[in-house]
């Protein structure tokens, strides 16, 4: 009879050693958990401060003694919609509201940094921070971006290139050093097919000093150039604006790894 009384008790305990660490993440809306051991969360490198995180997708999962040996924080990793606006003036004063729409998803492999980063208000806050500066020093600067209110229209592909690097950095394609006196979206416009021709009015008056004469200027630099050096900054810029393009029509992404 005693031994029955073991048996019950073993398994009455390993019932409820089962039981108390059976736990669920959450998918809907969609949830991963940051993987925990003695309550700290655990990277797949303990000793590298920087390598990926180790995390559990939704659905049920067992956990050794919940929450003390081993556990989870979970993680919303929805996609996010945010709205920039900043009111803001061209150099000719005259007063723009410039509006900037933007989706981000933490990454699963970096969600410690997302947490670090303040989770979605963090990242939200810091991306509109780098935006709202970025923004401005663009719509009011005398040496990029559009003179006057008119040209705001037509600074769509400058604007995208110069928020995109702002907020993305190292994720883009890099243009080599070579060219770097070169603003990427001048490059951009020079290796379009067709080649936009000068024109005094129809063009923004940054543009105007580098398409004159044929762009006389960007072919001055780059025929300083080898062929492959020349070759290499071709497919930089076509990858950039590739990137760029597809980004703005919602199909393209960029890691941004410090933010997760």
């Amino acid at each position: 009879m005693e031994v029955y009384y073991f048996l019950a008790a073993v398994v009455f305990l390993a019932g409820a050693l089962f039981l108390q660490g059976l736990r669920r993440i959450e998918s809907d809306p969609p949830h991963k958990g940051i993987l925990t051991f003695l309550q700290r969360r655990v990277r797949t490198n303990p000793s590298d401060p920087h390598s990926e995180t180790r995390y559990v997708n939704e659905g049920w999962h067992w956990f050794f003694l919940y929450p003390y040996i081993s556990g989870f924080i979970p993680v919303n990793v929805e996609r996010k919609t945010m709205e920039v606006r900043l009111t803001t003036r061209t150099p000719d004063r005259a007063e723009i509201e410039i509006t900037v729409s933007l989706t981000f998803q933490p990454i699963p492999e970096r969600l410690i940094e997302y947490q670090n980063s303040g989770g979605e208000k963090g990242v939200k806050d810091n991306i509109k921070g780098e935006l709202e500066e970025r923004l401005r020093e663009w719509a009011e600067g005398l040496y990029e971006g559009p003179m006057s209110w008119r040209e705001v229209y037509h600074s769509k592909l400058e604007a995208a290139s110069i928020l995109i690097k702002r907020i993305a950095g190292n994720g883009l394609p890099g243009i080599p050093d070579a060219v770097q006196e070169i603003p990427t979206y001048i490059l951009m416009l020079y290796f379009s097919k067709p080649r936009p021709e000068y024109h005094e009015w129809k063009m923004a008056e940054n543009v105007r000093p580098w398409a004159k004469n044929d762009w006389k200027s960007v072919q001055d630099i780059l025929s300083q150039l080898t062929a492959v050096e020349l070759q290499r900054v071709e497919d930089a810029v076509k990858e950039r604006k590739v990137q760029i393009t597809a980004i703005r029509d919602g199909t393209g992404s960029i890691p941004i790894i410090d933010l997760g």
